[in-house]
């Protein structure tokens, strides 16, 4: 007897789609918080946080939403009768939470270096407070659960890398393996903190007794002479990246928190606002919003790539999962995608008719998450294939 044709699996679709064919991107979905549809601050997308399909935004109404990125096959809770999509969607979450205390800057770009969903959507951690303090709120409670302060003026951004494990040498049944979260913060005093955060693997759901920080930073970094203006944190290379006022940037060791090296200092008038370090090619991306400078510069010192124009200023940059693919948004809705080997120019993209204020890849860089000045949230996919007869 001949056998039944197996059923046709769900089409594989392709990896890392932004940086490989951003330019057959399409538009596929839209949320909003709820908001009247006017571009303004109050109401700007300014900060994405993804961690598989879960997406967290926060505006500047100081609403955090989270919504699940639904794949092709997957079923989402807005679809009739639990039938499965085929296309792309974002499933919004019934209702925004509101947190009162916390901090938002008019500068979208500033914003989104001073607060950071972690913990798969469980915990915000946020800084820029008039009292030096960084603080850790519930999320799904919308309340406060740590004030801590360590740094001698206000604290300007934070960077967090959740993907470190520390080992346990119990080995009774009861032990759980401990993951390590680092975090970073700058602050105007020109220094870096170092802490950590010791959590049981998946767990969040502890005592609110353990659901703290260590009330002292583990190591204090120097060497700027200005206001840190941006830091970010990297585990693989045990490295921390960080630009001040005065356009220096330098890497510090995690480890013992020595300098290891200063970079080439951004051009006149250029303040860093955002920086990030690339983990598989050793590579560190600066950009400086309100001057249109970027960067690129390897860990041994050398400097890649520079490129600057004042005409091309820019509210929002992210880096493609794979890392080759620096993105921009800009003020006219438009997104540019730039090469981080040279910071020529790969496409650009207009996603809207207003400003781009946040952007993320999601799905392996299958999905472009494109935050508005309006308040909404725009998902860029592929286009679906035809269906096969």
């Amino acid at each position: 007897f001949r056998k039944a044709h197996p059923p046709r699996s769900i089409q594989s679709w392709q990896s890392h789609f932004v940086s490989e064919s951003p330019e057959t991107l399409m538009f596929a979905a839209v949320v909003s918080s709820g908001n009247d549809g006017k571009a303004s601050l109050s109401r700007a997308v300014v900060n994405i946080s993804v961690d598989a399909s879960r997406v967290d935004t926060i505006d500047g109404a100081r609403a955090v939403a989270g919504c699940r990125l639904i794949r092709p096959g997957g079923v989402a809770h807005n679809f009739n009768d639990g039938e499965s999509n085929d296309v792309y969607a974002l499933d919004l979450e019934p209702m925004a939470k509101r947190i009162e205390e916390l901090y938002v800057s008019p500068d979208s770009l500033a914003h989104s270096q001073t607060v950071h969903v972690a913990l798969r959507g469980k915990v915000l951690l946020s800084v820029g407070h008039w009292d030096r303090s960084m603080r850790l709120f519930d999320v799904d409670e919308g309340k406060e659960i740590q004030r801590i302060s360590a740094h001698r003026d206000v604290m300007t951004c934070l960077s967090i890398c959740e993907h470190s494990s520390a080992r346990t040498w119990d080995a009774s049944p009861n032990a759980q393996q401990m993951r390590k979260v680092v975090l970073v913060t700058g602050s105007r005093d020109t220094t870096i903190a170092i802490w950590e955060l010791l959590l049981p693997h998946g767990a969040w759901n502890m005592s609110k007794a353990i659901r703290a920080l260590k009330a002292e930073p583990r190591v204090i970094c120097f060497g700027h002479d200005e206001p840190i203006t941006c830091v970010n944190v990297s585990s693989q290379l045990n490295l921390i990246a960080s630009g001040s006022a005065d356009g220096t940037l330098v890497l510090h060791d995690t480890r013992d928190g020595h300098i290891v090296r200063a970079f080439e200092r951004t051009p006149s008038g250029s303040v860093p606002s955002w920086i990030k370090i690339l983990d598989t090619s050793s590579r560190v991306v600066c950009a400086c919003a309100a001057s249109g400078a970027l960067s690129v510069h390897h860990v041994n010192g050398a400097t890649l790539a520079k490129y600057a124009s004042r005409h091309e200023t820019f509210d929002a940059c992210c880096v493609t999962r794979d890392e080759r693919i620096l993105l921009l948004g800009n003020r006219r809705g438009d997104v540019t995608l730039r090469h981080t080997r040279d910071l020529s120019i790969r496409a650009q993209i207009n996603v809207a008719n207003v400003g781009v204020t946040a952007l993320s890849t999601a799905a392996s860089d299958e999905c472009l998450l494109v935050g508005l000045a309006d308040g909404r949230l725009c998902l860029w996919a592929p286009s679906p294939a035809p269906a096969h007869t």
